[in-house]
């Protein structure tokens, strides 16, 4: 008899699981990213885990910043395509001293960025692309500079 009951409470719970896993393709399988100024030169690199070394978004105290163009990289350094039509996937970021910058979206685009000093000091910033509201995508913490 325990044996059965045992079966039936395995079941329940693995079959109650289900539910909640969502479906590997309808996540974004970024690797990487980066950030582009107007003039295409690229701001922020970011690959697996590392910013590239003395990546540091430079922000002026008081003045918005000109627009950064997002672009994600797949494992082999390319660029990826962000899910642009769909409506469950949004860009997001987290500031580690609030008072220190802001980030603003650029007006009409989805993937791109600016960002105003609210007061000279250095903070830190990650962002992430979220799908449904939890994060598919994130990157480390990436250094900030207002002067």
């Amino acid at each position: 008899m325990s044996k059965i009951l045992l079966l039936a409470l395995c079941i329940g719970l693995f079959s109650s699981c289900k539910e909640d896993i969502t479906e590997p393709e309808e996540h974004f399988e970024g690797e990487g990213l980066f950030l582009l100024n107007t003039k295409k030169d690229t701001v922020i690199y970011y690959f697996q885990g590392k910013v590239r070394a003395g990546d540091t978004l430079r922000s002026i105290i008081n003045t918005t910043s000109e627009n950064l163009d997002l672009y994600f990289l797949d494992a082999d350094k390319k660029t990826l395509n962000p899910p642009y039509e769909e409506e469950d996937h949004s860009l997001d970021w987290v500031i580690t001293d609030t008072s220190i910058v802001k980030f603003n979206f650029a007006a009409g685009k989805k993937y791109s960025i600016n960002h105003t000093g609210k007061k000279v000091g250095s903070t830190t910033f990650e962002l992430q692309l979220l799908h449904q509201g939890h994060p598919d995508f994130r990157t480390v913490l990436i250094p900030v500079q207002v002067k």
